[in-house]
Parts: structure tokens; C-alpha cells; sequence
């Protein structure tokens, strides 16, 4: 069943999925220049979940990968860890003009409070899968809700959705 449901994308390594305590995580070999094979994960059905005042967020495709380098990344008042990412090549085509301003430095992906994901680092290669959607109050694209991540460079990932309803560590942003 697993087997059947990780079918998808392929990136250049190799690729392993376990299923440990609900959250699936990958383990990759070494890059051989052999693909790597991202998870076909099951998409929530709502492409907004756990979204803090989701109005603001025009849903563009759900279920979406994006492949590129964390060029930033800071945690906002209402407890999201904002990432600007670097696209890959053939990922530009999710940036509008308002990811090319210079203070946004790419495309912006967040993970909310309440998500089992690990943090990725600055300069980290990583692939995320959610929700690609233009934030009307920013004027950017971004990648929000966050399903799962590939972490490439740590040859890892996870799938965690947010809580259905949203969990805060602070003051909303306006």
C-alpha cells in the first residue's frame, strides 16, 4: 500500500521510505546521478488547512512540489517559520513580481505551529509539497500550507499536516 502511494517525481539519488509513528520519513543513499523518486502524498482534501485568516490566501494549485535552495529563513509573530527559497531551474514559473523584490529573495513557504517538520537550514536543498497560493496582503507567491518536505542535502523528509484548527506562539500579524 505504501509502495503504491509514493509514486511521483524524480529528483537525481536515491530514495527510501519508512512509515515510523505516523510520519513518514525518507532516508536517501548517496547521489549516483540515479533519480530519486518524490512521495505521491495524499493531499488533505482542504487546501487551506490550519491557515490564519485563510481570505487572504488565493489559492492558485493545490498539491504542488517546489524544488529549490532556503535563501532565509525567520520565524513570524504568529509562530510560522517564513522560508524565501532560490527556485531550482523550471521552478521559477511559481514566482510573481512580487518574489523578485530583493527583500523577499524568492519564493516564500511556511510551515505552521503544530506541523512535525523539521526546520530547514539556511542554504539547505530541500523540496516542499502543499498548497501554491498568492498572498493578497503580500502580493507574493507562496507555498502555504506546507504537506511535506524532502530535505535532499539531508537525505531525509516528512509529511505533517497542520492542525486543523490553527495553534499560535504569539500575536497574529495584521
Amino acid at each position: 500500500m505504501i509502495a503504491e502511494n509514493f509514486v511521483g517525481r524524480r529528483l537525481p539519488g536515491v530514495l527510501v521510505w519508512l512509515l515510523l509513528g505516523g510520519l513518514l520519513i525518507a532516508a536517501c543513499g548517496k547521489a549516483t546521478g540515479s533519480p530519486v523518486t518524490l512521495p505521491k502524498w495524499a493531499c488533505p482534501g482542504e487546501g487551506k488547512l490550519g491557515v490564519y485568516k485563510p481570505h487572504r490566501l488565493q489559492i492558485l494549485k493545490e498539491c504542488v512540489w517546489y524544488v529549490g535552495i532556503v535563501a532565509e529563513s525567520d520565524t513570524r509573530s504568529d509562530g510560522d517559520l517564513h522560508l524565501a527559497f532560490r527556485p531550482d531551474a523550471g521552478f521559477e514559473r511559481f514566482l510573481n513580481a512580487g518574489n523578485t523584490d530583493p527583500k523577499v529573495a524568492g519564493l516564500v513557504v511556511e510551515i505552521m505551529p503544530g506541523q512535525k517538520l523539521p526546520s530547514p537550514a539556511v542554504g539547505e536543498h530541500i523540496a516542499v509539497f502543499g498548497t501554491w497560493v498568492l498572498d493578497t496582503h503580500n502580493d507574493w507567491n507562496e507555498i502555504h500550507p506546507v504537506w511535506g518536505v524532502v530535505y535532499l542535502d539531508r537525505r531525509t523528509s516528512a509529511y505533517s499536516l497542520p492542525p486543523k484548527t490553527p495553534l499560535y506562539t504569539g500575536t497574529p500579524d495584521a
